[in-house]
């Protein structure tokens, strides 16, 4: 899998696609159990579940700009990705390979072949980016520097198990 950028407000860092289809999938989870079924859910939902299953490589475009018109919206999603990031942290079957398989995270044609504790923490370090980001806190641009961006992360090689998450295409 490819990489996006993923940019609100000018700023922004890349992320595997591979992490970033999980937390979307993770979020629309949550927001699909929520209370509040309001146009805006209903429109993040449908955007974000077409996004993490559309086999986007390299330019997933979740588009937090318009989807985070004011600080109610974003408080949403800064809640969110906070019980996402505590569920992962505290769960380490929070979410089982299956229902990545069952949801078609990352598109048709993707395997998921094992979850493990590093992608886990990867999916925790790119929520905790993601709420700097949506509250102002980051201060990155497509421009600066990568080395945030850690490229043992992901793998598409069955010997890697032990150390990422492997996800093979086809």
């Amino acid at each position: 899998m490819g990489k996006s950028f993923i940019v609100f407000k000018d700023k922004g860092f890349w992320s595997h696609d591979s992490t970033l289809c999980v937390l979307l999938y993770l979020n629309v989870r949550r927001l699909n159990n929520g209370k509040d079924r309001d146009d805006w859910t209903q429109s993040v939902v449908k955007d974000w579940t077409f996004y993490y299953s559309a086999g986007f490589v390299g330019c997933i475009p979740i588009d937090l700009d318009k989807k985070l018109p004011d600080e109610n919206y974003k408080r949403v999603i800064v809640d969110s990705l906070r019980t996402i990031s505590k569920n992962l942290h505290q769960d380490s079957n929070y979410f089982p390979v299956e229902e990545l398989h069952l949801n078609l995270v990352g598109g048709k044609g993707v395997t998921w072949l094992e979850v493990t504790n590093d992608f886990r923490n990867e999916l925790i370090r790119i929520s905790h980016m993601l709420i700097d980001l949506i509250e102002g806190r980051l201060d990155i641009d497509v421009s600066s520097k990568i080395d945030y961006l850690r490229e043992k992360s992901i793998s598409n090689s069955a010997t890697d198990a032990q150390q990422c998450i492997c996800v093979k295409r086809g």
